[in-house]
């Protein structure tokens, strides 16, 4: 088992995360992985999750992206709703809470799952316009 592998692991067995996609944390450093990294936190936004998708997904274009959004235990179907999406978007990495933990402890699940050296936190309810990355 490599060392990035456990520490996904770990991570998992500490937070109660779901990794869809797990991350090689040497990315960073070797340049193959995104140069930017987009962390949304959500809790019960199924009404706007797929909207704000969409939304980052065209203003940033042709640049190297992942999208991470972190699925605070949503009651409403919110991580279900993006899961059921995700296929049209080939940057969107899924991460869910098996609690719900707080604004605070998703944004900092997405930031310890970012591959990009740049990372960039937006509102799940999209009151944080993309166009502004």
């Amino acid at each position: 088992m490599t060392q990035s592998r456990r520490a996904d692991e770990i991570r998992a067995a500490l937070f109660g995360l779901d990794f869809r996609a797990p991350v090689a944390l040497d990315e960073r450093e070797s340049g193959t992985g995104p140069v930017l990294s987009i962390i949304a936190p959500m809790y019960d936004e199924i009404g706007g999750a797929v909207d704000l998708i969409e939304e980052i997904t065209a203003a940033l274009g042709q640049t190297a992206y992942e999208i991470i959004v972190v699925d605070d235990a949503s009651t409403d179907g919110t991580a279900q709703a993006l899961a059921k999406a995700a296929g049209r978007f080939s940057t969107l990495r899924i991460l869910t809470h098996g609690a719900n933990a707080g604004q605070s402890r998703a944004v900092r699940t997405g930031v310890m799952a970012a591959r990009a050296p740049v990372i960039v936190t937006l509102d799940g309810d999209g009151q944080n316009d993309p166009a502004d990355i």
